[in-house]
């Protein structure tokens, strides 16, 4: 594989693991945060794809490059879906592979998820390996997530294509 496919390669995984920390989850959780205020997690598993839509020169990874994402949540337990993703990252900066992206989960969308609540995040994810989770801003949603805020933790799984695992934190 060529530097350039490599690279390539590289920040789409950065990319990627961006959206899987915007993912969703399939199981439920409360808790109150040390601040006194209540706290809800929702756990799930986030498959994903992702297609480089414009590539801007010099060919390879580049500032302005767009990368399109298209994921499915899954139930931790059952592995079935039960939601999805959909959003796009921009490359901010070619040399260490870093983009912002813009993501809107719909956790519980069986058929049409522009009827379906949803929720909206943004992130800066650059392409750094083994430090930890991904962290990501929950900027709000519709339906009965109108007016979420958190994060959004995504943690890759052991071998780095399994699922990602996903807990929203919203309050």
């Amino acid at each position: 594989m060529s530097g350039t496919s490599m690279r390539l390669r590289l920040w789409a995984v950065a990319i990627a693991v961006i959206a899987l920390a915007l993912g969703a989850g399939a199981g439920i959780a409360s808790s109150g945060s040390s601040q006194g205020e209540k706290v809800t997690r929702l756990r799930f598993l986030l498959t994903e794809t992702f297609d480089v839509i414009s590539d801007v020169a010099p060919k390879g990874p580049s500032k302005g490059d767009l990368v399109v994402l298209h994921g499915q949540l899954l139930d931790p337990k059952t592995k079935k879906v039960v939601g999805y993703e959909g959003g796009h990252c921009t490359n901010v900066d070619s040399v260490e592979l870093r983009g912002v992206c813009e993501v809107v989960f719909t956790p519980g969308a069986t058929r049409s998820v522009a009827q379906s609540p949803q929720i909206t995040a943004q992130a800066f994810v650059d392409n750094v390996q083994g430090e930890g989770a991904q962290l990501s801003a929950v900027t709000g949603g519709t339906g009965k997530y109108s007016g979420a805020r958190g994060q959004i933790i995504a943690k890759p799984g052991p071998s780095g294509s399994d699922p990602t695992e996903v807990t929203f934190e919203l309050r």
